[in-house]
C-alpha cells in the first residue's frame, strides 16, 4: 500500500544546547542527520510552521513585549535584509534591530523601538520562525545550498522556481511553512 510512517523522535532544545546567544535552535541529533544527509549528496527539507524571524519581541528587564494595537496579540518580529553601507550609516553604537513587529492577524505593522517604551531596555527576539531557521542552517551548514519558502519571501513564479530547483537538486537543504508542502510531487 504506502510507505510506513518515519521514525519520529522528540528532541528537547533546553537540554544542553545553551550556546552563547541563547538556544541552539538545531539539535545535535538533527545536525548529525543532516550532515549525513549532505555527505551522501541527498536532500532534505525542514518544516517549521511559523513565520517570521522569532515568535515576540520581549524585554527581559521588564517582561513586556510588544502587542498589535489592533489585536493585542504579540508581534512577531521580521528580519529586514539592510545593506552593508545603510548599516554602517546607521549604527551609532547602539544596538538596532533592522526589522519590523507584524501581527499576523490583521497585518499591522510597525518598527521594532531602539529601547523598550516602558524601562529604556533592550529587546530579546524570543522564538523561532522560518527566517531564524534559515539563517542557522546557512551558519551551521556554510556549504549547503539552503532556500526558505514560505508567504514573506516569495510571489508565485518564485515558489514554482523554487519547487523546481529543488526538484531539479540545485538546492540541499529547503526550509519552511507548510507553503513547501504544497506541490512537491518529485519521483
Amino acid at each position: 500500500m504506502g510507505l510506513p510512517m518515519p521514525k519520529m523522535k522528540l528532541v528537547d532544545l533546553r537540554q544542553g544546547q545553551v550556546t552563547q546567544k541563547g538556544i541552539n535552535l538545531i539539535s545535535e541529533p538533527l545536525a548529525e542527520r543532516l550532515h549525513e544527509t549532505l555527505a551522501k549528496k541527498e536532500q532534505a527539507i525542514l518544516l517549521l510552521n511559523r513565520r517570521g524571524y522569532s515568535n515576540f519581541v520581549f524585554c527581559p528587564s521588564c517582561k513586556h513585549t510588544l502587542h498589535c494595537r489592533n489585536c493585542d496579540v504579540t508581534l512577531t518580529f521580521h528580519k529586514s535584509k539592510v545593506s552593508r553601507r545603510e548599516r554602517m550609516r546607521t549604527v551609532t553604537g547602539k544596538h538596532i534591530n533592522y526589522g519590523y513587529a507584524v501581527c499576523h492577524y490583521c497585518l499591522a505593522q510597525t518598527l521594532v523601538p531602539e529601547k523598550c517604551p516602558l524601562c529604556g531596555g533592550g529587546f530579546a527576539m524570543i522564538g523561532i520562525g522560518s527566517q531564524r531557521l534559515e539563517e542557522e542552517l546557512a551558519k551551521k551548514f556554510p556549504l549547503a545550498r539552503v532556500s526558505r519558502i514560505d508567504s514573506d519571501s516569495m510571489a508565485s513564479r518564485d515558489y514554482y522556481r523554487l519547487l523546481r530547483d529543488f526538484g531539479e537538486g540545485r538546492i540541499d537543504i529547503l526550509a519552511g511553512t507548510q507553503m513547501l508542502a504544497k506541490g512537491l510531487h518529485f519521483s
